[in-house]
């Protein structure tokens, strides 16, 4: 039951860890074809980085120690670029998060409604300001180009300055704290997942070999010297029997 419930946890968790590096990997292509290239990359370092810690532990039982040693380093080098997928992962959830709240906050709706406002105000006075240019009122023109010239500014300045989310959220290192914290557990209960079993097994089989090796204990023969000493009783001359008598006889 112990082992089944390590293979799904090792099962689960190397696929969610393979999963946050492929998604790292793809957000450097900028073609479908370096997608595909860079997804099969992702899940190729992630087939690597669960097999060399195994294979390192083989390596080490045998005494292979430097393989076994640089086995070790190029897992940990690659945990380390899994650690930084899901960290970056769970990085930008937060975002979206922080951004959907932000997004659905009323001072942030007041803003936007202010600013688009100001981006039709400014669109008619442009196009009034044209029309007056091409009637040739240039003195009308010029006023309308001033107040254009006021809500530019005004439209500048409101998008300078856009409202603080009042949404209550952790800080910056907490949230950041726990990131980490989750990655780190993902990629190490993930080896962890996958080489207990191994660990557990071979410890039973050091267990049971011992006990299947103990010879039963040898039946203690009668020493001959007792044998001897009974026939020479029987045999002894102070005997009253006719065995006896024949024996002296003889």
């Amino acid at each position: 039951m112990i082992r089944w419930s390590f293979g799904v946890v090792a099962f689960a968790l190397c696929i969610i860890s393979a999963t946050f590096t492929v998604l790292l990997c793809v957000t450097y292509a900028n073609t479908p074809f370096l997608s595909v290239v860079n997804a099969a990359t992702g899940l190729a370092l992630e087939l690597m980085k669960f097999s060399l810690f195994p294979a390192a532990c083989i390596l080490w039982r045998r005494r292979r120690y430097l393989i076994a040693l640089l086995c070790y380093t190029l897992g940990l080098t690659l945990v380390a670029v899994s650690l930084a997928a899901s960290w970056a992962y769970f990085s930008e959830a937060e975002d979206t998060k922080s951004s959907l709240q932000v997004s659905q906050n009323m001072s942030f709706k007041i803003w936007q409604d202010q600013v688009s406002a100001v981006s039709k105000q400014i669109s008619l006075l442009q196009q009034s300001a044209s029309k007056d240019l091409a009637n040739g009122y240039r003195a009308r023109a010029n006023s309308t180009l001033a107040k254009l010239r006021d809500e530019e500014r005004l439209r500048s300045k409101l998008i300078a300055e856009p409202p603080k989310s009042t949404v209550s959220s952790a800080p910056p290192l907490t949230s950041n704290l726990i990131q980490a914290t989750l990655a780190a557990l993902i990629e190490l209960c993930a080896i962890a997942a996958l080489m207990l079993p191994r660990q557990l097994k071979d410890h039973q089989s050091a267990d049971i070999s011992p006990s299947a090796n103990i010879e039963p204990e040898p039946v203690k023969r009668q020493p001959k010297a007792d044998a001897d000493k009974k026939l020479y009783k029987t045999l002894s001359p102070t005997s009253d029997s006719p065995a006896a008598q024949l024996a002296l006889n003889i």
